[in-house]
């Protein structure tokens, strides 16, 4: 539009009056996006809120608008309307008027416009590579983190949680009480072994420790005494969960509140604490006035306790027997469909007591998802937003480029009137695309390799420069940029000479 603009000041409006038209319209061209998008973001959101995803805990989102999120929907449309039209619009009404009155075309691609369509797309084409870098880099992450081995759990497996009525029993008959539960539940079609635990490994609580000193190892200068993760357990509760007994043994019935006190160490602990790694028969010293040193009777392997990443974790098993809580996961491992069997195990519990408290009921697999989900969703989340930021800086780059061949569309009808083979032209019409493309790709690899430092620590197994990541990228990126380069030169290229040459 810059000969209408040429017009009009020529004829005496003033360069305001037209700036603040320009800007009115770009203004309300945002609005009207933005209008759209309100109504796409709430068709979207049905289809979120009724469809089934595959996530690995039951999640309830409350996707309802909210007049805070409409308020910044307003905003960023008027933003854009007034920000990216104002620029333009700056530019357009400080034509030369003559050449403008001239030729339609002329003074189109002057240089310094050209240079802010240039930085456009290249900022585009360098925000679109770093939040696909940083997608790439979730996913990589989320894949290490299902591939780990968190050392239990591996079979199907149904767990329910109970309260031991404290105000009906002591703790000897609360000891009856859950081993009634257990041979019920023992009993059950389908199920190979049941435990118990105060605490299953890798929950959303805060997990118990256990302060004790070894003897020859000194703990560190600013603390009295080494401190492991703790749980306390029966001796159906290893075979239960999956974690075998490396050395040594499982506890045993003769294993009483009057009797030595013992415990079973994980590899880890043992390791840490002992040469040979051989802790069977070695002491844990305890400390406090009434404390009980502990003899280890048993090391088994190792499983994650906190998280799932990191070096394996020292833990401590005390028996359920010298140990008692109140507060239990039963942990049954099952041969048949591990939900039915959680449902069964309530049913079978309330067929020993009416009154059994049930906290809750899960399988296994849905207890490791919660850890498996803020890593689900990030990803999730992240290769959305890239494939977004693509899907635009693809559109811009295809813009740009149509725009300047559209500038040089007598060129191009010279060029075929005097010989020159569609390829060549097309060549020469993408490469100027193709020069965004490398710049934003470089530019955009450098400030990725700086946001996989800051994302270091919330990568798991992965390294700042995943090559595969920083490989794979950057070709999808590119794949896409020639593509929105390559569409309008070739259509160029095939304009008959004399169309291109009267243009």
């Amino acid at each position: 539009r810059r000969r209408d603009v040429a017009v009009r000041l020529s004829l005496g409006a003033s360069r305001s009056s037209l700036v603040r038209r320009l800007v009115t319209e770009t203004t309300l061209l945002g609005l009207l996006a933005g209008l759209v998008g309100i109504g796409l973001a709430v068709a979207l959101l049905g289809l979120l809120q009724s469809a089934d995803l595959p996530l690995p805990v039951p999640v309830e989102l409350d996707l309802r608008l909210d007049w805070n999120v409409l308020a910044f929907t307003l905003g960023i449309s008027v933003a854009a309307g007034v920000l990216l039209g104002l620029v333009p619009a700056l530019q357009s009404t400080r034509p030369d008027l003559a050449s403008t009155l001239k030729s339609e075309t002329a003074a189109g691609g002057q240089p310094g416009q050209m240079r802010w369509r240039n930085a456009l797309v290249v900022t585009q084409l360098t925000v679109s590579l770093i939040l696909l870098i940083g997608a790439g880099l979730f996913l990589r992450s989320f894949q290490e983190v299902q591939a780990v081995d968190i050392g239990f759990g591996g079979e199907p497996t149904a767990l329910m949680t109970v309260m031991v009525p404290t105000t009906r029993f002591t703790e000897d008959q609360g000891r009856l009480y859950t081993q009634r539960l257990l041979d019920r539940f023992q009993q059950l079609p389908g199920v190979r072994s049941v435990g118990i635990t105060d605490r299953l490994h890798l929950n959303t609580l805060s997990n118990q420790s256990i302060g004790f000193n070894v003897d020859g190892v000194e703990p560190p200068a600013d603390v009295e005494y080494f401190s492991a993760n703790r749980a306390e357990v029966d001796a159906g509760f290893f075979d239960a969960a999956g974690i075998p007994i490396v050395r040594g043994r499982n506890f045993a019935a003769a294993d009483q509140p009057d009797t030595q006190r013992v415990a079973i160490i994980s590899e880890a602990t043992a390791q840490r604490f002992f040469e040979d790694g051989d802790a069977v028969g070695r002491m844990l010293r305890r400390l406090g006035d009434n404390a009980r040193d502990l003899l280890v009777v048993g090391i088994a392997g190792d499983a994650r306790v906190r998280s799932l990443g990191g070096d394996p974790e020292l833990m401590v098993y005390l028996p359920y027997s010298q140990a008692y809580g109140s507060f239990l996961t039963i942990v049954a491992r099952t041969a048949g469909d591990p939900a039915q069997t959680a449902s069964a195990l309530m049913r079978a519990g309330r067929d020993v007591d009416p009154d059994l408290w049930v906290w809750e009921t899960k399988t296994m697999a849905e207890h490791l998802g919660i850890m498996l989900l803020p890593a689900r969703m990030s990803a999730f989340l992240l290769s959305v937003f890239a494939g977004l930021a693509l899907l635009l800086s693809g559109i811009g780059l295809y813009g740009v480029v149509s725009y300047a061949v559209a500038q040089r569309t007598r060129e191009v009808g010279i060029r075929m009137a005097l010989g020159a083979d569609g390829g060549h032209v097309v060549r020469l019409l993408a490469a100027g695309g193709l020069r965004l493309v490398l710049v934003g790709t470089v530019i955009g690899l450098i400030a990725a390799l700086a946001l996989a430092r800051l994302l270091s620590g919330l990568l798991f197994g992965v390294g700042t420069f995943d090559l595969t990541t920083f490989v794979a990228v950057p070709v999808v990126l590119g794949v896409t940029a020639v593509l929105a380069a390559y569409l309008p030169a070739r259509r160029a290229a095939r304009l008959n000479p004399v169309t291109a040459l009267r243009a």
